[in-house]
């Protein structure tokens, strides 16, 4: 495509003048930066996962999981709880964002098991797959119980889910204008990436920007507070059943994976304590640009604070985020 665009540029001089040539000459610009950041994601994470699988060859170790994230993500912060509670070794792979999305296709987070090879996206998926590989496990399969699935459970976590991308909508009606805080959160900061890709988030911000407001409605007023009435009542939802079960967790006595879903992605908007575990790099700390989000963010953060399911969140992160 950006090859085509190249040959074309003579005729359109030639036929339509030259306004038509500065835009189709933008356009090419763009198509080839756009093609050459998604091989470049592309070989860099095949790379990586190469490099990885080979160290871990030569020290002798077992095979673990690589977990592609991006630099601020509710659905990835889902996953990497899950992890840390079974306790299986993975390292995590940062991309740069929105690009990873949008320019190669793959889907965040993204987790691959250098053991079978296999690779896995949506957050819900990977819980289903790690829970199928270690129930059998007797080196794990205790600590896996927490990921057995029943119809309510699945019930529960696609309404949690549904939570997640209410949010997603919400929060970027109130950031998309904030330029440096949008990148931020997408990784165009965070010096574990390559730096091509930092100076790709940045060049193409105007065009993503464009297609993530077109993606979210973000243009539609009455949708964000559609938005912001159905999180709250998901948010009212889990506090009755918090409520009936006592206040311990949400389906009784033990914790569950329904417990971190529900934590990790309405947690992304109370900005609580140990978000995101340990060792995380600093630009995954939401905590670090609280001050700098809009007014409307904290206004229902502090609505959410009040609420039975809002304290449950922040006690949670408390007292069972690893």
């Amino acid at each position: 495509l950006p090859l085509v665009m190249v040959l074309l540029l003579p005729y359109s001089v030639a036929f339509l003048g030259g306004w038509c040539f500065v835009g189709s000459l933008y356009c090419t610009i763009a198509l080839v930066t756009i093609f050459g950041v998604m091989f470049a994601l592309r070989g860099h994470a095949n790379d990586q996962g190469k490099r990885v699988v080979q160290q871990r060859k030569d020290k002798k170790e077992p095979p673990c999981f690589r977990l592609n994230t991006i630099t601020s993500s509710h659905f990835v912060e889902k996953v990497r709880w899950a992890l840390d509670r079974l306790g299986v070794p993975y390292t995590e792979e940062q991309d740069c964002g929105i690009l990873g999305v949008f320019l190669s296709g793959r889907s965040v987070p993204v987790l691959i098991d250098d053991a079978t090879h296999v690779s896995i996206g949506n957050s819900s998926d990977i819980l289903a797959y790690l829970y199928g590989k270690f129930r059998d496990d007797e080196r794990f399969a205790e600590r896996a119980g927490f990921l057995q699935r029943t119809p309510q459970t699945v019930q529960l976590e696609n309404t949690i889910d549904e939570l997640g991308f209410l949010i997603q909508g919400y929060g970027y009606h109130y950031l998309i204008h904030d330029k440096d805080l949008v990148l931020t959160f997408w990784g165009a900061d965070e010096p574990s990436l390559p730096i091509y890709q930092r100076l790709a988030l940045k060049a193409l911000f105007p065009i993503l920007k464009l297609i993530i407001t077109k993606v979210f409605k973000l243009d539609d007023r009455a949708l964000a507070l559609k938005r912001e009435t159905r999180i709250k009542e998901i948010f009212a939802e889990m506090g009755g059943l918090i409520e009936k079960n006592g206040g311990k967790y949400i389906l009784g006595d033990e914790i569950s994976y329904v417990d971190l879903a529900f934590c990790a992605l309405g947690g992304i908007l109370m900005v609580p304590n140990n978000a995101g575990g340990t060792a995380i790099p600093a630009g995954m700390n939401p905590q670090k640009y609280e001050s700098r989000l809009p007014q409307a963010l904290k206004d229902i953060k502090q609505c959410l604070l009040a609420t039975t399911a809002g304290k449950y969140i922040m006690d949670t992160y408390e007292s069972d985020r690893l």
